[in-house]
């Protein structure tokens, strides 16, 4: 989902009037929160996108809901914010990574137990993780952070800016609207290596990650998608039918397809893989009602009956 997001058209300055003025609409009994987005809507510009995302308001709890929720909806009308996020992090990034450094940092954050599972974590020490939001963290040691025992510590070694990370991320002290000049961004499911996880019941659990560089996520995307080729889950087949619309200038079209797309696929854990079959072949249908997968593929398309999936597989295709 992030690379679809960061590739779509931005929207027109009407929809995204449009969008912002829905927004204002949903907190019609909440005058704060009302007057903060309104704020958001006169005097945002892509150059702030930080400065708005470090300054606690509604359009930060909103975003971050839509985020836990995957709410597509909201993601795909936030989607100009989002990008714009991504590329002000990408400009810092190459700005404080211009010279290679020898030294690598630490920097931590508090993750609320409720959204991290340390059994899952527990269980992939040496795998993958991606968190459903951008990320901030501090140089700040950990003792001085957080009074609540109940929080995860959540510590990412070896940013070393003398690779080219997966995912940019950077300090953000410049941008921020707190000027702290310890804290970190990180992109939207920036991918992480599990490097441990200790557990505690007197005092803070802890989960160490390692940012990884973007030779090593495409090869591991490589590999995730390779169950998937030459099925209705293949990534090129699923995205092909929006970047169809997309070069044909429909991009209202091809954003509608991608939220159905996304509310499919992200549903694994309450269909089974024939269910999403079929829910997928009525998706194509319904917005190519003129291709026949048979004829344009031919044996493509495998059987669904010879292909062994498991939820994890497609969390992690959808995850990437």
């Amino acid at each position: 989902m992030v690379g679809v997001i960061l590739n779509l058209a931005r929207p027109s300055v009407q929809e995204i009037d449009e969008t912002l003025s829905k927004f204002a609409e949903l907190y019609t009994n909440d005058i704060t929160a009302k007057r903060e987005i309104t704020q958001f809507h006169e005097n945002y510009s892509s150059d702030k996108a930080v400065w708005w995302y470090t300054r606690t308001s509604a359009v930060y709890r909103l975003l971050n809901q839509s985020f836990r929720t995957e709410n597509n909806d909201t993601i795909f009308d936030f989607r100009f914010y989002i990008a714009d996020l991504y590329h002000c992090l990408a400009i810092l990034h190459r700005h404080q990574n211009t010279t290679p450094r020898s030294n690598k940092s630490v920097v931590h954050l508090f993750h609320d137990p409720e959204l991290i599972n340390l059994i899952d974590l527990s269980s992939n020490i040496g795998g993958l993780v991606s968190f459903n939001s951008f990320l901030s963290a501090s140089q700040l040691h950990h003792d001085r952070y957080s009074k609540c025992k109940k929080d995860i510590l959540v510590e990412i070694v070896n940013l070393d800016g003398g690779k080219e990370s997966a995912m940019p991320f950077a300090n953000v002290s410049q941008s921020s609207s707190t000027g702290d000049d310890r804290e970190t961004l990180f992109s939207w499911h920036t991918p992480f290596v599990v490097q441990s996880v200790q557990k505690s019941e007197s005092d803070y659990s802890s989960v160490k990650l390692q940012l990884i560089t973007k030779e090593e996520l495409n090869e591991a995307l490589n590999e995730i998608a390779r169950p998937f080729i030459g099925t209705l889950c293949d990534p090129e087949r699923l995205l092909g039918l929006g970047r169809e619309l997309e070069r044909n200038g429909d991009n209202k079209k091809a954003v509608t397809y991608y939220k159905e797309l996304f509310k499919i696929v992200l549903s694994n854990d309450q269909y089974h893989i024939v269910d999403i079959y079929e829910r997928l072949d009525q998706l194509y249908k319904e917005f190519d009602p003129d291709n026949n997968l048979d004829q344009q593929f031919g044996n493509f398309i495998r059987p669904t009956e010879t292909v062994d999936y498991n939820s994890g597989e497609i969390d992690d295709l959808i995850g990437a």
